[in-house]
């Protein structure tokens, strides 16, 4: 029977981490959580505005955590994943200590993840539903020591990752078919994930062939690419361009919907695309290795299509949330003429 990550192992190595991270007051955290009671309604409020996808009515809850409880509330997700995997036969971890070691490394990686996360919509997975609302995080020392670091006016940047965050929540929540589409693209993923014998030699291969090529051995789905079949591949192709929409149009929104509330959106902007490209030393190694590098410049790819849709056929942006297959092609990322012709949004814009 194959063996499961080590949770503890997990945690263990995961709290090492953090261990070196700075804390806020309880003062400071009481002024966040206030803040976001009063900020929350409102972004949601502009989101739905903006994007025209409106969710299910009622208050939005949300959750204002420490480092340690954002990293508790995903370890349940990765549980679920991995279990998952595990039980259809499609992860073995028999090797003597592989579980641990494996529990060490996945740790050491959440960890160094809850130190940046500012905020997160959780689809809640473990759940098994296919439909209904999430959760909202906002992990309240990450945010607090970017505040002080760059002197962001607090209120204002704070509504603007709300902003960010509402906008997945309305994706998830008021596209229907967007939750159940992405949770078959992870479900496909997990059927598929333990590659053969065969496939492991010729990925070994292919990563000799790059080295002696000289070519880079990390390619934009980081250390795990090395080991991904062609089928996985595809589906992760399918998955790159489902998040680039979802996390381009993230951002896309965020740095205008509340632009009379938060006229330094653009600034917050700058300042942390600059923060995570020039990142170095184990940031940058973690960054490669977990490929978040590479998904930054897709997410970007992504705000690029929906303001260039914007720019050529105002209001069609929308369009992309007609079915999964109005998710832009690759070639339609490059040329987004390409994907209006398709969507039949050239000859007039969209109201």
């Amino acid at each position: 029977m194959a063996k499961s990550i080590s949770w503890s192992a997990v945690m263990a190595s995961a709290k090492v981490v953090l261990a070196r991270s700075s804390k806020p007051t309880d003062e400071e955290i009481d002024e966040l959580i206030r803040d976001f009671d009063e900020i929350v309604p409102i972004a949601k409020q502009q989101v739905e505005e903006f994007t025209g996808l409106l969710v299910p009515p009622g208050e939005v809850s949300f959750k204002v955590l420490s480092r340690e409880e954002w990293l508790e509330a995903n370890l349940d997700s990765y549980k679920y994943l991995i279990s998952k995997a595990t039980s259809k036969g499609n992860l073995d971890l028999t090797v003597p200590g592989s579980d641990v070691v494996s529990g060490a490394g996945l740790g050491v990686v959440m960890g160094w993840m809850a130190t940046r996360v500012l905020g997160q919509y959780d689809l809640l997975l473990q759940n098994g539903r296919e439909n209904g609302s999430g959760s909202l995080y906002f992990v309240a020392p990450n945010l607090i020591e970017l505040e002080r670091r760059f002197g962001f006016q607090k209120r204002q940047f704070r509504h603007w990752v709300a902003l960010h965050e509402l906008t997945h929540r309305a994706q998830f929540e008021g596209v229907p078919w967007f939750r159940c589409y992405f949770s078959s693209l992870v479900d496909e993923m997990l059927e598929i994930a333990q590659p053969s014998p065969t496939e492991m030699v010729e990925a070994f291969s292919k990563a000799a062939r790059r080295l002696v090529a000289g070519e880079p051995l990390l390619d934009e789905t980081g250390l795990a690419g090395i080991f991904m079949s062609d089928r996985q591949r595809i589906v992760m192709e399918k998955t790159t361009a489902l998040m680039s929409i979802a996390e381009g149009h993230g951002d896309w929104v965020m740095d205008r919907a509340g632009r009379d509330v938060v006229p330094e959106a653009w600034q917050f902007s700058r300042t942390l695309s600059h923060r995570r490209s020039s990142s170095q030393g184990a940031a940058k190694i973690m960054q490669s290795l977990l490929g978040l590098e590479a998904k930054m410049n897709q997410y970007a790819r992504g705000e690029r299509f929906i303001e260039e849709v914007e720019r050529k056929a105002p209001g069609s942006s929308r369009l992309v949330w007609t079915s999964p297959e109005s998710i832009p092609t690759k070639e339609e990322f490059s040329d987004v003429s390409l994907w209006l012709n398709r969507m039949g949004a050239l000859a007039s814009s969209v109201m």
